[in-house]
């Protein structure tokens, strides 16, 4: 919905109003707005959950210190991945070459374009194994986690070998200058062989979340990630001097650390136990049992308004 207001808003800002990158980051934040505002508008018109529709009292906070307690870890191992590609183009910066430096964007605006599509179909898999395995749905819980799996192999296979196909083209989308084309090309020849483990990482690192080990998930990435698959990149780039092509090798050895560290937990598992630990806190432990007698009152509250 927010692609055409995107375009739109491009249009004016970049080519009418001439304001070129200005324009763009001014373009985006509109349509985010924009994005923002449809979703608050549809949850006021179509009220799809009225359950969850709490009045702004005090009370409403009694459950915030542990919600913060538990998004903290979820939300840092994501950005623990995705800030890792940050640091990487600042020691790809470091070279001082402009043309790895510009190949490399490229390559990871290219990246980022993948994951948004793989993320795509991750999160709703997600959800809707989240919601099984909250229902106690052990059955539901297994069916989820093989079909979002195969799907989501079967669409990496097809990605991945595109991208290893066309990476001698792709740049060109992006400008016509050779030398930066081919710099691309060897960034996207070298991250062919993590893409397939880079989303197998998410895929399993998803699930493990699902179940509880998100602590676990947040601990490999620190050690794979920083601990391992950035200073080998450093090593390699810096130390023997293999320039960026040696820096994405690094992070590539430190997905394949971490693919290795997620199979053997997911793989250890019971999932069987572990659906009906986490069912079992939901439905006997004294916090969720008073925020399910909170919400009952709220709901009856609102069908007397």
């Amino acid at each position: 919905m927010g692609l055409p207001f995107h375009v739109l808003f491009c249009w004016i800002f970049v080519d009418l109003f001439g304001l070129q990158l200005a324009g763009i980051g001014i373009a985006k934040s509109m349509t985010f707005g924009i994005l923002v505002a449809l979703q608050f508008l549809y949850i006021k018109i179509f009220n799809p959950c009225p359950q969850a529709k709490l009045k702004f009292r005090l009370i409403n906070f009694r459950f915030f210190k542990k919600y913060l307690k538990d998004i903290f870890v979820q939300g840092s191992s994501y950005y623990f991945e995705w800030i890792s590609f940050e640091v990487l183009t600042m020691m790809v910066g470091l070279f001082g070459d402009t043309v790895a430096l510009a190949g490399h964007s490229i390559a990871t605006n290219l990246i980022v374009m993948i994951a948004n599509l793989i993320l795509g179909t991750i999160i709703p898999v997600t959800i809707l194994l989240g919601n099984s395995v909250g229902e106690g749905n052990i059955k539901l819980a297994k069916k989820y986690m093989k079909i979002g799996g195969l799907i989501i192999v079967t669409m990496l296979t097809l990605v991945t070998s595109l991208v290893f196909y066309f990476r001698d083209q792709i740049g060109y989308l992006y400008i016509d200058d050779p030398q930066i084309v081919n710099a691309c090309s060897e960034i996207l020849f070298i991250y062919t062989f993590a893409l397939i483990p880079d989303y197998i990482v998410n895929t399993v690192g998803s699930y493990l979340r699902t179940l509880g080990h998100e602590n676990f998930v947040m601990n490999s990435f620190l050690v794979c990630y920083y601990g391992f698959g950035l200073p080998l990149s450093a090593l390699l780039g810096f130390v023997l001097h293999m320039s960026f092509e040696g820096i994405w090798g690094g992070l590539v050895f430190g997905v394949y650390a971490m693919t290795i560290l997620v199979i053997l937990k997911f793989s250890k598992l019971d999932i069987r136990y572990e659906i009906t630990k986490i069912w079992k806190e939901l439905t006997t432990g004294d916090a969720m049992t008073e925020m399910s007698t909170f919400l009952d009152a709220q709901m009856v509250q609102s069908s007397h308004l």
